[in-house]
């Protein structure tokens, strides 16, 4: 008789697993609720769409010359969040007040004189930074020129 009764009786068991799980289910569920509340589920801003590309070139006077082109942008943005980096690379932020759109290009030329500048396979960043969030949206590598192998910084312009 007293098998029998200890087999057939489970009744605190489905109670008590019952009342754990709905518990949990609410602490990870008032969790979820006050991260968006309180804003800890969202990032930082985004970095542009854009899909971009590079030339260069050397000019006239030796310097060389990179160019970037966004060649397709979802959506324009203010080329105050742009900044070109690499080795002899002293350009900084690209502040103009110009909205970067489809198009637009960016040139980095490299004097010619001096050194501990840009040379063969070094390669050049177009960095995106906003808020504290950024992104390399391309980056250039140097290609070999016969007429110079290296060059020092310039400056970035639109």
């Amino acid at each position: 008789m007293m098998m029998e009764q200890i087999v057939t009786d489970d009744d605190a068991v489905s109670p008590v697993i019952g009342v754990i799980l709905m518990v949990a289910i609410t602490v990870i569920l008032a969790a979820v609720i006050g991260a968006f509340v309180l804003g800890f589920g969202g990032g930082g801003p985004s970095a542009p769409t854009a899909s971009w590309g590079s030339t260069e070139e050397v000019d006239s006077s030796s310097n060389l010359v990179v160019t970037f082109e966004a060649n397709s942008v979802s959506e324009e943005f203010d080329s105050g969040t742009l900044k070109v980096s690499g080795p002899g690379v002293d350009a900084g932020d690209i502040s103009t007040g110009t909205q970067i759109g489809a198009g637009t290009t960016i040139t980095v030329t490299f004097d010619s004189t001096g050194a501990d500048g840009a040379t063969s396979g070094d390669e050049i960043e177009l960095i995106w930074s906003e808020e504290g969030s950024s992104s390399t949206l391309y980056t250039h590598t140097v290609g070999e020129d016969p007429s110079s192998n290296e060059w020092t910084s310039g400056a970035a312009s639109i």
